[in-house]
């Protein structure tokens, strides 16, 4: 995109829709919750009865078929002594988890199409990011992006450009709500060297308790923000003049995505498929 803005796409895996048929197939429809939540929510955390008396062991709960012996209805759902057929064992579901796959070059960003040469060739950045009881709903609460500069040392400046005091602060406030060290966040930008868009995820080790005043690099301002110290990979760029041929020292123009909740993230090269579910279309 022209400008200091670039695109952070959302995609979302095709589903058949039954409703559709088309000369013997079915359209591709947006996949539904229920199926996203097969794939997408972890249930690894497995849900325990503690008994009130405390020298019994504990006991696994089952999704169960409410049926007696001859396949009719008990009426007992709470009751799982009189089920027949056990389904699977229940879960929290509290753990769940998406994708970002990032181009690192031009070249793989065109290969990302299925009709290039390259397609399924070269390798993009893909990075898994789990969260623990995560808000399903897209919404400034659940993702949010605030203007950033990384220096060097992983030193990372949060910043508002709003004029007004009051409401620069509460934009830096919103952005950070409910994130404390440990937490992973996303960092957007361009590549100074080669233009190419970089994506990288990062941990925090420290942010600054509250909101003030913070000295911004690129125009040398005091701004309403807060510092943070990350650990993550090196920004794929090195330093560069300015007009005046002074190196520059820090990365301008970024932002940051804060994600509550986020806390694993493995990144790995991996190539896209051609002939499964996960090819992209």
């Amino acid at each position: 995109l022209p400008g200091s803005a670039w695109p952070v796409r959302r995609i979302t895996l095709p589903t058949p829709d039954p409703t559709s048929p088309t000369g013997g197939a079915t359209l591709p429809i947006a996949m539904p919750l229920p199926v996203a939540e097969t794939i997408f929510r972890l249930r690894d955390d497995l849900t325990v009865e503690q008994p009130d008396e405390t020298d019994q062991p504990s006991q696994q709960r089952w999704d169960t078929l409410d049926v007696d012996q001859n396949g009719d209805p008990n009426d007992t759902p709470d009751n799982q002594s009189d089920d027949q057929f056990f389904l699977r064992r229940q879960f929290r579901g509290d753990y769940s988890w998406f994708a970002t796959v990032v181009p690192t070059t031009a070249q793989s960003l065109q290969a990302l199409q299925p009709n290039d040469g390259n397609y399924g060739q070269i390798a993009c950045d893909v990075s898994v990011v789990v969260f623990r009881k995560r808000d399903f709903t897209p919404s400034t609460d659940s993702e949010r992006l605030i203007e950033a500069e990384l220096q060097p040392g992983g030193d990372l400046v949060i910043f508002s450009r709003l004029t007004d005091a009051d409401e620069a602060r509460a934009e830096v406030e919103a952005a950070v709500d409910d994130i404390r060290a440990g937490t992973w966040i996303m960092l957007t930008g361009v590549n100074q060297t080669t233009g190419d868009f970089v994506m990288n995820w990062y941990r925090i080790l420290s942010m600054d308790d509250e909101t003030g005043l913070v000295r911004v690099p690129s125009d040398d301002t005091d701004r309403q923000g807060r510092r943070l110290m990350l650990i993550g990979p090196d920004w794929p760029a090195v330093p560069v003049p300015n007009s005046a041929g002074e190196f520059l020292q820090f990365i301008p123009n970024l932002r940051a995505g804060f994600f509550p909740d986020a806390i694993s993230v493995v990144t790995k090269p991996l190539q896209m498929e051609s002939t499964s579910l996960w090819e992209l279309r």
